[in-house]
């Protein structure tokens, strides 16, 4: 069994001598071997577009895993970069935040955009992921697609944080601005980690399965799904930046995108390889 296999189409393509509109066409003994020789190629031909289009679609699916990446990544250049000051850490003051947010409207405004939409290409590599999972017969495809919607959920809720500390009054209420910086950073850290190592887990679980994807892949996978579940340590950690275990959310963080964009990519270069 192929790790990718693509659906029986044959229905979906008009048969030998049925007209793609719907009209039958004589391609049957009486007709003359130049009317039948038609036939076939004209069945041929609707075949392998038919193959082609499916392909192309398969790709853009698979493709939403590094699309979330460089989705989140705009966020950050709009939140870090764009802005006038890198955005606020876990233990800023309270008028570090209100000088930030009052400033930077625009830019978290961007910033929350742009990962509303890095959560929904999330859930859509998540689904592309079980859908070719259970098609392979591995009995934990449900646990990539669990993860993968319980880490994009988690992050449009960060977005959400982000939007609402766009509004002045929020910016300056330091309570309330400091209370959903550390709910963003935790909604965006830990509860996206966790979740998303179940995915690379089950996708590790996949490759080891079928062992037609690369063995580095499947390393990839299992460092990233380790290094997933230690973010929740940062559960443990006091609001700080310079404290270890957010040293240990940032690596999990950058291991996990980088097992979805080179999961991603492996599996775009499958969807287009000719069958």
């Amino acid at each position: 069994m192929s790790w990718l296999p693509r659906a029986n189409r044959s229905d979906a393509v008009p048969a030998v001598g049925v007209s793609a509109f719907g009209g039958d066409r004589n391609c049957g003994a009486a007709t003359g071997s130049g009317d039948r020789r038609a036939c076939w190629n004209g069945s041929v031909n609707n075949d392998v577009r038919a193959e082609a289009i499916s392909a192309r679609v398969e790709a853009v699916w698979a493709a939403s895993g590094a699309v979330a990446v460089a989705l989140f990544a705009c966020g950050l250049l709009f939140g870090d970069l764009l802005a006038t000051t890198n955005f606020p850490a876990l233990n800023a003051t309270p008028s570090q935040l209100r000088e930030y947010f009052l400033r930077n409207v625009s830019e978290v405004r961007a910033l929350s955009f742009f990962h509303l939409l890095a959560a929904a290409a999330l859930a859509a590599f998540a689904s592309y992921l079980y859908a070719r999972l259970r098609s392979a017969g591995i009995r934990v495809a449900a646990l990539a697609l669990t993860g993968g919607i319980i880490a994009a959920a988690f992050l449009a809720m960060s977005a959400l944080c982000y939007r609402v500390l766009a509004e002045n009054s929020v910016a300056s209420d330091p309570a309330l601005a400091h209370a959903l910086v550390v709910l963003s950073y935790l909604a965006g850290g830990p509860a996206i980690g966790v979740p998303l190592a179940l995915t690379a887990g089950a996708f590790a679980a996949a490759i080891q399965h079928e062992r037609t994807l690369p063995g580095w892949l499947y390393w990839l996978s299992i460092v990233a799904a380790v290094l997933g579940v230690a973010s929740a340590t940062s559960m443990l950690g006091p609001t700080d930046n310079g404290s270890l275990v957010y040293g240990v959310l940032l690596l999990a963080a950058v291991l996990l995108f980088v097992w979805l964009v080179a999961s991603s990519l492996v599996l775009v270069s499958r969807a287009r390889r000719p069958r």
